[in-house]
């Protein structure tokens, strides 16, 4: 609520108004010590490197068959993820319209099929298609299975 403060006497040019406003409390702010040229020189060493590590490959030093194992896997488990996605999860749940048996043995008839695929193929190579088909569908399978990753790292010597 404004007050009028002062008082006129005569002709009034000026009103001072005074508002019953709160204080505002403001949290003080710890003194930051300005940088120093060590600290800026260390920040830009420290980009540096870390523009240098981006531009390599994520896998370090890795052989160049263990990089690709990395980025061909990868990419498979993008593609598996976007066709779960996209498709629905019915190689594992299946709609059971027509196939009434479980999700293993309906996965092993889709093997089967893109296996026959391959073999029949008369080019020189089999398509990639069919082959990422077959890794996507051996992992549904291993997942219909029962298969954790804790399962699978006891295959390591």
């Amino acid at each position: 609520m404004a007050k009028n403060k002062g008082s006129c006497k005569g002709s009034c040019v000026r009103t001072k108004l005074v508002f019953d406003v709160p204080p505002i409390r403001v949290p003080k702010k710890e003194a930051v010590p300005p940088a120093s040229v060590n600290d800026v020189t260390m920040d830009f060493v420290s980009a540096t490197a870390l523009a240098d590590q981006m531009s390599q490959s994520p896998w370090g030093d890795l052989p160049p068959t263990q990089q690709k194992i990395h980025e061909i896997m990868g990419a498979m488990k993008d593609l598996l993820l976007y066709k779960n996605q996209k498709y629905g999860d019915s190689a594992i749940n299946p709609k059971k319209i027509f196939y009434k048996g479980d999700s293993a043995n309906s996965i092993l008839i889709r093997l089967d099929d893109k296996i026959g695929r391959v073999m029949s193929n008369t080019e020189e190579k089999p398509r990639v298609n069919d082959v990422c088909d077959i890794i996507g569908y051996c992992t549904l399978l291993l997942i219909s299975m029962g298969v954790t990753a804790e399962d699978i790292a006891k295959f390591k010597d």
